[in-house]
């Protein structure tokens, strides 16, 4: 009897070897699939925020086109109203002033918006700080 326990703990070291390796192993592919998900998220992030900025550009576009549009209308009736009470530079200058207020207007909620984005992807930053601490074992 005094044999067995000499052969099992060399099959146990044997299999504690091959637990290892299998180990290390699964380990490499975690950190891998860790990485491949940690760059996916960070393109999503990125992905979203451009979406979002293209959205803010698109009001600003349309808020200056808007503006245009409302510019050539009120100039040619709003100078044509105000041009027999106050004359016709006073009316120009006057139907100007408007339009380019809400103009303006439209602008900066526009620009508002962008500023609001961040381009960053913070998740991906913070998960791969915490992924780097537990590797650590900090």
């Amino acid at each position: 009897m005094a044999t067995l326990p000499a052969v099992e703990t060399g099959s146990e070291d044997m299999a504690s070897k091959d637990s290892l390796g299998q180990l290390t192993v699964r380990l490499v592919d975690d950190v891998v699939h860790l990485v491949r998900t940690e760059l996916r998220l960070a393109r999503t992030e990125i992905q979203e925020a451009f979406s979002q900025a293209l959205m803010a550009v698109g009001a600003v576009a349309a808020g200056g086109m808007i503006a245009s549009l409302a510019l050539l209308c009120l100039l040619v009736a709003g100078i044509a109203a105000l041009a027999k009470s106050v004359g016709i530079v006073a009316a120009a200058l006057i139907v100007a002033a408007i339009v380019a207020i809400i103009g303006a207007i439209l602008i900066f909620v526009g620009i508002g918006m962008l500023k609001k984005i961040e381009l960053a992807p913070k998740r991906t930053v913070a998960n791969l700080k915490r992924d780097v601490e537990t590797l650590k074992g900090d």
